[in-house]
């Protein structure tokens, strides 16, 4: 099926680059937050007392883009975040590379961004999409878009495109996940062909597999592509006779299988260029794969970005970026020295059509225009200030009783608590926020990938947030929790493994000595760490343990997931516990007032009393448990001052739970995810995980205790002789007390331990009790007398 349609969105002027960070502007109109998204319409009417938040977070996420030159101009091809199937999916706009100005945009109904991108032989730009798992084809001699469709059409999913270049004739390949299929579409027939996977897949049918980078030399018809995460590699592809040969391994480039993925692969005149995707190391090597360059030029290398490229007027000399500085290789002495400063990494560019000294370019936050004849001279750049609804990651809770909201892949904006509509700026950065801490004032984030440990200041949001360690060299990746040990001025970050790997861990940060400790397998073998929550009744720090490793991990054997209790002062374990049998994941870990430590083992919900040192209660709280793929950030929990319930997001049910009976009941229709509470009580949450909405419920507060306490007596011994218990129960406040009196005139005595008794005589006892609140059950009356 074939789908054209024009471009909706005129020109837009774009401001210049902010350094370091790039904030969107407040909203201007004011009101409430509306929204015609159904879902939202659908939670709102579920209780009065929940308030639709808006989309807080504006995104400027880039896929994979491509330069060209357009109408005798120099143009990008960038992909911007969406979410298909609402008002904002993923959109293609076409920038000028010279003035920043967004020529035309081309929203992608079903899409939400793309990671393949490539321009065929006869200049038309395609571009493979995720959700859809489509090939859209923008033509730039009518300036129309393309729905092609799915790649591959009988399982969508076994289609999910990551790399592309284009191949013989016109045609273009397109890598895919989880089988790692390559696939080839014929643009005069309009078919997919799948060239499969057997040449370089795993020999387990059940190990998933990534074609994650591909580059296309024209001269001799061959294409490269690069897989991981089980096994990184680079493969050549004699598209003629279809010959595979692979032509990395670890006895040519050492510790190159570590690297998970070998990015931002490009062929230049008989070299392959690469990067490390953890090491971030600089690869060159011919088409044997016989090594010209491997390093990090001792430590001074952090290779970046999506793209090599050829110098316009130096055959010799390849241009990448080093961080945020434009870089060059010279081919012939393999020597590296800076160019410019571009602002941010190199996603590509070209020459101008004019003059070659004038490289035209996109990189991570805009456009750029460099004179390669005077490259002392600062690059002119443009910031996009093309924007929409950013998909949420989190809502994670500041100070001051501030609200904040983490986009997917980068941005993060404070939040309008009120409903009012306000847009705070958004702070473009290039990190996933998924977890926090306060302590002073400052939050201390943590941020995917590489388990980055930031701290930010709220009072000075237009400055971004600054690294002080990352868990890359641990294989740590994601940072999905995180806790702040008081006593001893410490912050506990849990992070799941990287791209192919089973360990995860804990990072700990000591506040009196700025330094960080890293513990892997002295938490658990083999597992990440998905909870952790500081303890103050007992100063234990614990942590809930998770089976599911990074993406693509080979099968560790660990089945169970546990519950560590480890002591901050010798940063030790104490203790682990599997709390609920045959259960993946340990998330949400909270701690009530009593000590006691509540958590969430997929389906179930547990209680965990260190004075006894044994689970003292557990109740199923959905109905669904992980089932197939990788979970991590399941099940959020914590305590509302406002009405002393406990509230939770358990996958994507959010509910209601009562300390006392373990009674369990939706918040509204039940549908929300990623909940945090702030320092009132009130209950944040995502309509679902991949949502732009933000909601807010308030609790109704305990209103006063008018209700009076229960009271009752039961008797035990032989004979005449008897012990009399008294028993007082209140559900609201609490008991305070039980009086008794012995005789009509005896004063009101408070009751301690059982009272003796007799039933050889007459006696009257009255008793009673009283609450915290006041309440005073009315007089019960015992009588003994002889005969009972």
């Amino acid at each position: 099926m074939r789908r054209s349609f024009r471009c909706l969105v005129g020109l837009l002027a774009l401001t210049l680059l902010v350094p370091l960070v790039l904030a969107a502007p407040a909203r201007a109109e004011t009101g409430p937050a509306q929204a015609t998204d159904p879902v939202v319409e659908e939670i709102l009417a579920g209780d009065e007392r929940i308030t639709y938040l808006g989309a807080p977070v504006r995104s400027q996420i880039g896929g994979v883009p491509k330069v060209g030159i357009e109408d005798g101009r120099a143009v990008g091809y960038q992909m911007f975040k969406g979410i298909g199937g609402t008002s904002a999916p993923g959109t293609l706009v076409v920038f000028d590379l010279e003035t920043g100005e967004t020529l035309r945009s081309f929203p992608i109904a079903a899409a939400d961004n793309n990671w393949g991108v490539t321009v065929a032989a006869d200049g038309r730009v395609y571009v493979a999409t995720y959700h859809d798992y489509a090939l859209h084809r923008y033509d730039p001699a009518t300036k129309t878009v393309e729905d092609l469709g799915p790649i591959n059409a009988e399982v969508p999913k076994d289609g999910y495109p990551w790399a592309m270049a284009p191949g013989p004739g016109n045609t273009v390949f397109i890598g895919t996940y989880k089988r790692g299929d390559l696939w080839q579409f014929h643009p005069d027939t309009g078919e997919f062909e799948n060239w499969g996977h057997e040449g370089w897949g795993p020999d387990d049918p059940d190990q998933s597999q990534y074609v994650r980078g591909m580059t296309w030399d024209e001269t001799r018809q061959e294409l490269y592509i690069s897989t991981g995460s089980f096994d990184p590699a680079i493969y050549r592809i004699d598209t003629t006779t279809r010959e595979v040969v692979r032509i990395t391994d670890d006895t040519k480039q050492p510790g190159l299988s570590t690297e998970s993925f070998i990015s931002a692969m490009t062929y230049i005149d008989g070299r392959v260029f690469a990067r490390g995707y953890h090491s971030k190391k600089l690869l060159v090597i011919d088409r044997d794969g016989n090594t010209e360059y491997w390093g990090n030029d001792n430590g001074s290398l952090s290779v970046q970005g999506y793209t090599f490229v050829q110098h316009p007027t130096d055959p010799d000399t390849v241009l990448f970026t080093n961080a945020k500085i434009l870089s060059a290789y010279d081919t012939s002495s393999k020597q590296i020295t800076q160019v410019a400063n571009i602002g941010s990494y190199l996603s590509d560019a070209v020459a101008s059509p004019t003059d070659p000294t004038t490289l035209y370019g996109l990189s991570g936050t805009g456009t750029f225009e460099l004179d390669l004849a005077a490259p002392e001279t600062p690059p002119s750049l443009h910031a996009f200030s093309f924007a929409q609804p950013a998909v949420l990651e989190t809502v994670l809770t500041g100070p001051d009783n501030t609200m904040w909201a983490a986009g997917y892949m980068s941005s993060f904006a404070r939040v309008d608590t009120t409903g009012g509509g306000h847009l705070y700026p958004t702070t473009q950065i290039s990190r996933q926020y998924e977890s926090s801490i306060i302590r002073d004032g400052k939050m201390y984030l943590g941020a995917y990938t590489g388990s980055s440990f930031q701290v930010f200041d709220p009072k000075t949001p237009e400055v971004a947030p600054r690294t002080l360690f990352h868990g890359t060299a641990q294989g740590f990746d994601r940072p999905i929790t995180m806790t702040y040990d008081p006593v001893n001025d410490k912050a506990y970050m849990g992070s799941i493994p990287g791209y192919g790997l089973n360990q995860g861990g804990i990072s700990v940060w000591d506040f009196t000595t700025s330094t960080v400790q890293h513990f892997k397998a002295e938490v658990v073998p083999d597992q990440g760490v998905a909870a952790a929550v500081y303890n103050p009744s007992d100063g234990m720090v614990y942590l809930g343990s998770n089976v599911d490793g990074g993406n693509g991990h080979p099968d560790s054997g660990q089945t169970e997931a546990y519950l560590v209790v480890w002591d901050p002062k010798t940063d030790t374990k104490v203790k682990q516990l599997i709390p609920v049998p045959d259960r993946r994941g340990i998330t949400g870990l909270t701690v009530a007032a009593d000590g006691t430590v509540w958590g969430i083992a997929e389906d179930m919900l547990f209680v965990y009393d260190p004075a006894t040192g044994e689970v003292e209660r557990s109740v199923r709280v959905i109905g669904s448990r992980y089932g197939s793929g990788n979970h991590w950030s399941w099940g959020y929990l914590a305590f509302s001052k406002k009405d002393d319930m406990l509230y939770g997001s358990v996958g994507s049910r959010l509910l209601r739970i009562d300390p006392a009976t373990l009674a369990v009941s939706n918040v509204g229709i039940g549908k929300g995810s990623r909940m945090h509470l702030d320092t009132d009580g009130n209950v944040y949450f995502l309509a679902f995980y991949g949502s732009q909405h933000l909601f807010k419920y308030e609790p109704v507060p305990a209103g006063p205790d008018t209700t009076a306490p229960e009271v009752s007596t039961t008797a035990t011994g032989d004979g005449d002789e008897v012990m009399i218990t008294l028993v007082a129960t209140d559900d609201a406040s609490g008991v305070a007390r039980i009086e008794y009196r012995r005789g009509q005139d005896a004063e009101w005595t408070t009751y301690a331990d059982p009272l003796p008794a007799t039933l050889s005589s007459r006696e009257v006892i009255r008793y009673r009790a009283v609450d915290e609140a006041g309440n005073v059950s009315r007089i019960r009356v015992l009588m003994l007398r002889p005969g009972g």
